[in-house]
């Protein structure tokens, strides 16, 4: 097991800071994830967490939170100050998961929705364009051609598992997707 130690703090006004960590650790068990962390968020400032999963990226952000105690060490969360993260917000928000895959297959859905009812409204296969600036060699790196509209749309729909004839996505990513109603109303 490797430990990193952090220690970031800005020489700035103390007054101006918006959240202080002092010397926090955490372990669950004998799998020890935050030892001795300390650093100072200022208003302005631009943080990201970047590591191997397990090393204590949640759990730092759970402990700033309020959401997970840390074993030793304290949090200092100026007034006025609200804290909150992606998944927390979004959960709470939607009032269901907030996993990247739950993320993702709603993304997938809301797609395969849009284009099942653009296919309602008559439009289909003959009606897909590509962007404008698609159409004009590139400024660079292209050797002045331009892409073929006829193969990046016979991929895409292989890679979307839509109809090549109609556009349409097929019954069966209609049914992976949990739309029963959509592919009954499209296929029959």
């Amino acid at each position: 097991m490797r430990l990193v130690r952090c220690a970031l703090v800005h020489q700035r006004d103390l007054a101006a800071m918006l959240i202080t960590l002092s010397s926090l650790s955490k372990a669950y068990g004998d799998h020890q994830v935050l030892r001795d962390v300390t650093f100072t968020m200022h208003p302005g400032d631009k943080w990201g967490l970047v590591g191997a999963n397990g090393v204590g990226k949640s759990t730092l952000v759970k402990i700033i939170t309020g959401e997970v105690e840390p074993d030793a060490g304290s949090v200092q969360v100026s007034a006025g100050v609200e804290v909150g993260y992606l998944p927390q917000m979004l959960a709470a928000a939607t009032g269901g998961p907030s996993d990247l895959e739950h993320w993702l297959r709603a993304g997938e859905r809301a797609f395969v929705l849009k284009r099942a009812f653009n296919n309602r409204l008559g439009i289909r296969r003959g009606h897909d364009r590509l962007p404008e600036r698609l159409l004009r060699p590139m400024a660079n790196g292209s050797g002045g051609r331009v892409p073929r509209m006829d193969i990046l749309l016979r991929e895409f729909y292989r890679e979307r598992d839509w109809d090549w004839d109609t556009g349409q996505p097929s019954r069966e990513s209609l049914l992976s997707l949990g739309l029963e109603d959509v592919a009954g109303d499209l296929w029959g």
